[in-house]
């Protein structure tokens, strides 16, 4: 699936489906400013599948959560 759809079914289409598009799953002023910041890491294990097949690592990791306005999970390396 390509990232862009995924980013779009773990964002405004949840919100759509619960009625809360206004509110959630964007950004836009005065909005929730409830957000997820990723960072690719592409340099993470392989990862393998229930048939055993194998393709390159690589995966979004967080960086930071902001809920409400407020950080609520930054990195540990990013606190340092």
């Amino acid at each position: 699936m390509p990232e862009a759809e995924v980013f779009a079914r773990v964002t405004t289409r949840p919100a759509e489906a619960l009625g809360l598009a206004e509110e959630v799953g964007r950004l836009t002023p005065g909005g929730c400013a409830d957000l997820t910041v990723l960072r690719w890491n592409g340099n993470a294990l392989p990862l393998r599948d229930a048939l055993g097949v194998e393709r390159a690592g690589g995966c979004w990791e967080p960086e930071l959560t902001v809920r409400g306005g407020r950080a609520v999970f930054l990195r540990e390396e990013e606190q340092k």
